[in-house]
């Protein structure tokens, strides 16, 4: 009777250790760190979220040790505490994995924390525009358009945008604007 019960013990110790040997495997996989130099572009992109080429870099350096699915598993982690910047990194990352949706979810919460950002907005402004949501996209370049630095690249999509919501008298005002 003791040999039976031991038996058992020793299995459901060996197989409730397997599980949790298991279990912190594929989570170690999850939120895999990023190496050396992809956490020092990564630095780099959170002062400019909008910059391909660090943004390029970043991916490429952490695809010399990590795959894609362990980087956007560790950068949406390293937003949910963030802000606007990691968010924005976060939607940068969904653009380039062509996840047009999800780079727009992140992009509503990067604006969810900071909805006055010119380049927030013009960012996703084109996401809109991309996603043929035109009215949403003239939302966001309301907000870009009274930047100083943004102003005129703002307005000429908000040409380019109210002509492809049929607006086309508003889209000439805003053309005459920039001009």
């Amino acid at each position: 009777l003791r040999s039976k019960n031991m038996k058992k013990r020793v299995f459901a110790g060996s197989f409730l250790s397997g599980i949790l040997l298991f279990g912190n495997l594929a989570s170690g996989q999850e939120l895999a760190e990023p190496n050396e130099k992809a956490r020092r572009y990564h630095t780099l992109l959170l002062k400019r979220p909008g910059n391909p080429t660090v943004f390029s870099r970043f991916v490429d350096a952490w695809l010399d040790t990590g795959d894609k699915k362990q980087m956007k598993a560790w950068l949406k982690d390293s937003a949910k505490n963030g802000g606007v910047p990691e968010w924005r990194v976060v939607a940068a990352f969904h653009e380039y994995l062509g996840e047009d949706e999800a780079a727009l979810d992140a992009f509503n919460e990067a604006v969810g924390k900071d909805g006055k950002e010119a380049s927030l907005r013009l960012a996703r402004a084109k996401l809109h525009a991309k996603l043929l949501s035109f009215e949403a996209a003239l939302k966001d370049l309301e907000v870009a358009t009274s930047d100083e630095k943004l102003g005129v690249e703002a307005s000429k999509l908000q040409g380019i945008y109210l002509a492809r919501a049929a607006r086309i008298d508003e889209a000439v005002t805003a053309w005459k604007k920039v001009i």
